[in-house]
């Protein structure tokens, strides 16, 4: 079976942070610690990418491929196995889900 077949429904899902409470700058730091309940989780090199690439509007196959283009020197099924498993990490984690509903910002209200 192919991985994107295995994966399937998880390439067309939206995955998001749920928390945005971290230590150290995320675009231009080489590390960050993102803060949990009793934890911190310290992201850095691939992990702080993905957790930048997690920003609510990419979905998982969107993700995936971006990072395909820079770490084009590693194999596209590492990346996507890799990737996955990685969210459902930080979901399991409770630092990361997935969309399901639009964000708080993208919700219009009746005036």
């Amino acid at each position: 079976m192919l991985l994107s077949q295995k994966y399937k429904d998880l390439l067309n899902k939206v995955p998001r942070r749920t928390n945005e409470c971290w230590l150290g700058d995320m675009f231009e730091g080489n590390d960050v610690y993102v803060c949990g309940y009793k934890f911190l989780v310290h992201l850095e090199g691939t992990a702080l990418r993905i957790w930048q690439l997690m920003d609510g509007n990419r979905t998982m196959a969107e993700l995936v491929e971006q990072l395909n283009k820079e770490y084009s020197s590693i194999a596209r099924d590492v990346i996507l196995e890799d990737s996955i498993s990685y969210v459902i990490h930080l979901e399991k984690a409770g630092v990361a889900a997935w969309r399901s509903r639009p964000l708080f910002e993208e919700v219009k209200l009746d005036r």
